[in-house]
């Protein structure tokens, strides 16, 4: 169905380009060993002389997969921010998602951050309980009772989103709320209202907040990056038709959709894609990512 597209917004240090006159042409990439493309784009992306006409060239695009998509403005949120620029794009930042399996990379990244404080050891072993079983891995090859090394839950907690592992790890906070309040607050000055620290919430802001911090101390989370490359590999954002390196965490859960992460093009960059109740939104999140990945190519060489 049509929609009408909604404006985006943009921040960059580009902006003052929009205001030069000049040709527009369009230049052939060769394939290069960050960003090839497989279908699509055929190695060939659009290369536009002038920002302001390659972000309405990029809004077209995306107001053409979600009109394909059948994809109103009040089931999906996003952002992008390129690490070089500084430029974000960014669609219902403030809008309210469940989380799902999201919330397990801040998580992972507070624990390591203990690690790496000496807080904690990669060595040191949690409880299993009770009330932690929820499958996976880790609930299948433990019994109730065994205590699981920290590295264990770390790895299976991100590589194959292991529930169990997670529901053993936020119990090592004194309770839900602790958990929740820690986590927000350690990755994000977004004032949450009162919903997000008794469920699992979300929202694109927060997602923004987690990966801008992940990216700037990105050489104290090097396993951590490591397994977010692995998990889900292939699918979701990895499933977009350019040969990059994206490490990532994705969630699902009662017909929410998510997935956000780095992608490593030449110029790397942050994304996030946030869906509800959206038919195929796997699909519609490799294909936003694709044109995003042409979109900063097309910037890079401009």
């Amino acid at each position: 169905m049509r929609i009408k597209r909604r404006v985006l917004y943009t921040v960059s240090v580009l902006m003052a380009i929009a205001l030069t006159l000049g040709a527009t042409y369009i230049l052939t990439l060769p394939k290069t060993e960050e960003a090839s493309s497989r279908s699509d784009y055929q190695g060939t992306p659009e290369i536009i002389n002038n920002h302001a006409i390659r972000l309405e060239t990029l809004n077209e695009k995306i107001a053409a997969l979600l009109d394909k998509y059948g994809v109103s403005e009040d089931e999906i949120g996003y952002f992008y921010v390129n690490e070089s620029t500084s430029e974000a794009i960014e669609l219902n930042l403030e809008q309210t998602f469940h989380g799902a399996s999201t919330q397990k990379l801040p998580l992972a990244m507070y624990l390591y951050d203990q690690v790496n404080d000496g807080k904690l050891s990669l060595d040191d072993t949690f409880l299993y309980c009770s009330e932690c079983y929820d499958g996976g891995v880790i609930g299948n090859s433990y019994a109730v009772g065994d205590r699981i090394p920290l590295s264990e839950l770390l790895d299976e907690m991100i590589v194959n989103s292991d529930n169990t592992a997670i529901e053993i790890l936020w119990r090592s906070f004194s309770s839900y709320r602790e958990f929740r309040s820690i986590l927000l607050e350690t990755y994000s000055s977004y004032d949450f209202n009162s919903e997000f620290y008794v469920d699992n919430y979300t929202n694109p802001q927060y997602g923004k907040d987690v990966l801008t911090y992940l990216y700037t101390h990105r050489d104290q989370y090097e396993a951590l990056l490591a397994n977010m490359k692995k998990a889900a590999f292939g699918e979701y954002l990895q499933s977009t038709t350019y040969d990059v390196v994206i490490a990532h965490k994705y969630g699902s859960y009662d017909g929410y959709l998510l997935d956000y992460g780095i992608v490593y093009a030449k110029t790397p960059f942050i994304l996030g894609v946030y869906t509800n109740n959206v038919g195929n939104a796997e699909g519609l999140i490799g294909e936003l990512c694709t044109v995003f990945i042409s979109y900063t190519v097309s910037e890079q060489y401009a």
